[in-house]
């Protein structure tokens, strides 16, 4: 009887210290990928030259837990300038905030600056975007010429061979002090009435009289087609020195070294009298 008693009183302290220790032993992390107590996430942030600029950040710690938000800053010394991030970030203001969702490396861009000036025109101007006082060497530029009412864009000025286009928004690289202009060329505006309005209409001789501007020199045909009750009775040209010959219906003209107004008059068809209407 005693011995029984004793047996079972050793298999329930059996149980009671089988049931304590179950996993006290077991430090593994239930979730390796993610930060815990003593886990967490990196940031590591360099610059392509030391000695070009400096980095502040904020917090500044060795591990950052799941969601912490992080200043970072570039700051270029003298001589140099800040071109913009690479890594974790590719943004080009020279503060950024970095959320730590993962372990993170940053890369500060530095260089040289260079100045872009551009010669003036009474005809255009030229644009820079981005618009800044000086420029990183690399940054990338797109410039872009915009001619005054009367003018097209002809040519760059101060492109290289590899950057020239006959398009009036180019691209380029910097990689020294620039100096960029646009050559604006004059051209020609013609405007036609009607007079009195819809009494008829004005059509071009052909299409390659029919443009949205014209070079001095250029010959140009319109003809009249005046609508029913109604006949061309004259054309008005301004300025009145504008080289023109006049047909009836068909008028040509060749454009000076002004924009020209041209005038389609029409009158009414008086009806003729038939016998019944005496």
């Amino acid at each position: 009887m005693y011995k029984s008693m004793l047996y079972k009183a050793v298999m329930c302290a059996g149980v009671v210290a089988a049931m304590v220790c179950v996993g006290c032993g077991d430090k593994k992390d239930n979730n390796p990928g993610g930060p815990g107590e003593t886990d967490g996430y990196t940031l590591t942030v360099t610059t392509t030259n030391d000695t070009a600029g400096s980095i502040f950040i904020d917090p500044d710690r060795e591990v950052y837990a799941e969601g912490d938000n992080v200043v970072v800053k570039a700051t270029a010394k003298d001589g140099f300038g800040f071109a913009g991030w690479s890594g974790a970030s590719t943004d080009t203001a020279s503060t950024i905030i970095v959320k730590m969702d993962g372990n993170k490396e940053l890369t500060a861009k530095f260089g040289p600056t260079h100045i872009l000036g551009f010669l003036s025109s009474p005809d255009g101007i030229v644009s820079p975007n981005p618009k800044k006082d000086v420029y990183v060497n690399g940054d990338s530029v797109t410039i872009t010429a915009s001619a005054n009412r009367g003018y097209i864009f002809e040519r760059w000025i101060g492109l290289t061979t590899s950057e020239n286009t006959t398009d009036s928004v180019v691209t380029i690289t910097i990689t020294r002090d620039r100096e960029i202009g646009a050559m604006f060329k004059r051209v020609y505006i013609v405007t036609i009435n009607i007079e009195p309005e819809n009494a008829g209409i004005v059509e071009y001789y052909d299409d390659s009289h029919n443009k949205s501007y014209y070079d001095e020199g250029d010959t140009i045909r319109v003809i009249a087609n005046p609508k029913s009750g109604y006949v061309i009775s004259d054309w008005l040209v301004v300025p009145d020195e504008t080289a023109h010959t006049k047909s009836n219906d068909l008028l040509t003209i060749v454009i000076g070294k002004e924009d020209v107004e041209v005038t389609a008059k029409f009158d009414t068809v008086t009806p003729l009298l038939t016998q019944g209407d005496e």
